[in-house]
């Protein structure tokens, strides 16, 4: 989410983004695209990244992954698969003998830490994150041999950034943070995220020219630098 937020885009309720609640297109604008982009972000919708691209960036991407996945062996994805689902489910019925045992383990070592109550704490959604994964649309070979991303930003995505406990564990790095002055939490860029200003300072049918403000994201320097966007394929 932090890499995310550095995006620098918001929701901001022009005509653009009404467009898009009533059957335009969102993409038509690049301050449209921009905040089209951030609404979905903010509300765990990675899948507007996807369809923010060009329909050839799209099927490049999906090309070289079937290229890299092109030899999978469907008997040994199956294998892999079935024994990352027991691994899975080993950490769940054993979690606390799990921990006990790291815990043990970190103090006869002279350390007297053992594991992070931020994993601990949060250790079911951790591992939750594997299973969405071993139980989406990677562990098909039907999907692995003709891959789709964007439906996995869709489904698999969405659900990773929507764990609670993901979020428990960002919000404490950026709460570490001490050089940082933005957001410190998830919640607070997603606030920023939606009060974002985009300012469009030129634009042709090609090429534009914005500008971002925000003092929620960027206290300090709440507006950004000038940058251009270009169209390319009905897409800025």
């Amino acid at each position: 989410m932090v890499l995310i937020a550095g995006l620098g885009a918001g929701i901001y309720f022009g005509w653009p983004y009404i467009k898009g609640f009533i059957g335009g297109d969102p993409f038509a604008t690049p301050d449209g695209t921009i905040k089209y982009v951030a609404n979905g972000l903010a509300d765990n919708k990675p899948q507007v990244l996807w369809e923010a691209m060009p329909a050839s960036y799209k099927q490049t991407l999906n090309d070289e992954l079937k290229k890299s996945m092109s030899n999978a062996d469907p008997e040994i994805h199956s294998e892999s698969v079935a024994i990352l689902q027991k691994l899975s489910g080993v950490l769940k019925d054993k979690k606390a003998m799990i921990i006990e045992a790291a815990n043990g383990a970190a103090q006869q070592g002279g350390g007297d830490g053992g594991l992070p109550p931020e994993l601990t704490d949060n250790w079911d959604d951790i591992i939750g994150v594997l299973d969405i994964l071993i139980s989406g649309k990677m562990a098909d070979i039907a999907w692995v041999q003709n891959p789709d991303l964007g439906a996995v930003l869709a489904d698999e995505g969405a659900k990773i950034m929507a764990l609670p406990g993901l979020e428990t564990l960002i919000n404490k790095g950026m709460q570490e943070d001490q050089d940082s002055k933005g957001p410190k939490s998830v919640a607070q860029v997603r606030t920023g995220l939606k009060n974002l200003e985009v300012v469009v300072i030129s634009e042709t049918e090609t090429e534009a020219t914005l500008k971002m403000v925000s003092q929620d994201l960027s206290p300090d320097e709440p507006e950004s630098e000038e940058f251009k966007m270009v169209r390319m394929e009905e897409r800025w």
